[in-house]
């Protein structure tokens, strides 16, 4: 039969090791890969079928049409109309069609009417210097006089013909020459446009082929975002259970730790303990000795003696 455990002989509690426990209870596995693997992992996911180019479409948002559209049109009443009593004529008045005369214009007048109105003011002139002479009893013009005066009118008059004649002609030539720059300046806003149309087309399809462009790269950047969260999701798993494992092994050591510390303040006391038993027993072994001298010589025969420690 084997002693019972009793208190301060540090045997009271049974520990169970640790290699043992984890190798019953917590799964660790550690599975090591090379960093060729590892990298070769990383990598992105490249299509092995065919990969159809997505362009995006833009769908416009449904217009709303305003309320005053959309509710009922009032129906028109009929409110019948009651003429006067006793109208003989009607009472819608006839439109009466006037014809306007044109306003000629006071430079387009003829040159013979106004050779007429100018021999009508100077005759007008002369009647009155005329009535005026009589008045004041004076000589009257001469008829050599009169036709000299006549003579420098008519020469007054072909030399404003001669003027009016080549201001039409100046006129015809600057209508001329207005119309060539007209077509000119056409011609030249013409080019300017088809210029500025040419770059617009280019600018399109500059911007189109652009749009392309980045409509590829999103859909591969779609794709490699999908595949980088699937891998994030793979390694959050990953560091969730490695945090438990390690949140495990602080418990265990927590409690490993506070059974070493239990441990060593009950070697101590054995410690304390067997210090204290030795000096006893050294006492008692040197007051035997002191008590087996005197012995000694009361009686000749010495009596044996061994170290026990």
């Amino acid at each position: 039969m084997a002693a019972e455990r009793t208190l301060g002989d540090g045997m009271d509690n049974n520990l169970m090791a640790l290699s043992d426990y984890a190798s019953e209870n917590v799964p660790f596995r550690l599975n090591l890969r090379s960093s060729e693997a590892i990298l070769n992992s990383l990598r992105p996911i490249e299509p092995s079928g065919k990969v159809i180019r997505v362009i995006p479409k833009y769908v416009p948002r449904e217009v709303r049409k305003p309320k005053y559209l959309t509710r009922k049109p009032k129906e028109p009443k009929f409110i019948p109309y009651e003429p006067f009593k006793g109208a003989v004529e009607p009472i819608i008045p006839i439109k009466k069609v006037t014809k306007r005369e044109p306003i000629k214009d006071k430079n387009n007048i003829d040159i013979h009417d106004l050779v007429i109105q100018m021999s009508e003011m100077r005759m007008q002139e002369l009647n009155k210097a005329k009535i005026e002479a009589m008045k004041q009893d004076e000589e009257l013009i001469t008829r050599k006089q009169w036709d000299e005066e006549k003579r420098s009118y008519e020469t007054d008059i072909k030399n404003l013909q001669e003027t009016n004649a080549h201001l039409e002609n100046q006129l015809k030539f600057q209508a001329q020459v207005n119309s060539e720059l007209k077509t000119l300046l056409v011609a030249a806003v013409g080019e300017d446009l088809e210029s500025r149309v040419q770059h617009l087309t280019q600018d399109k399809l500059q911007l189109a082929r652009a749009l392309l462009k980045s409509a590829t790269h999103l859909t591969s950047h779609q794709e490699q975002t999908e595949w980088l969260s699937g891998q994030c999701e793979v390694w959050r798993s990953k560091f969730l259970a490695s945090s438990l494992m390690v949140e495990e092994l602080a418990r265990w050591k927590s409690v490993l730790t506070n059974r070493l510390n239990d441990a060593q303040d009950v070697l101590k006391n054995l410690i304390e303990e067997r210090n204290k038993t030795r000096s006893y027993s050294i006492k008692c072994l040197n007051n035997l000795s002191q008590i087996n001298e005197k012995l000694c010589k009361n009686e000749n025969t010495p009596l044996k003696s061994s170290n026990i420690l």
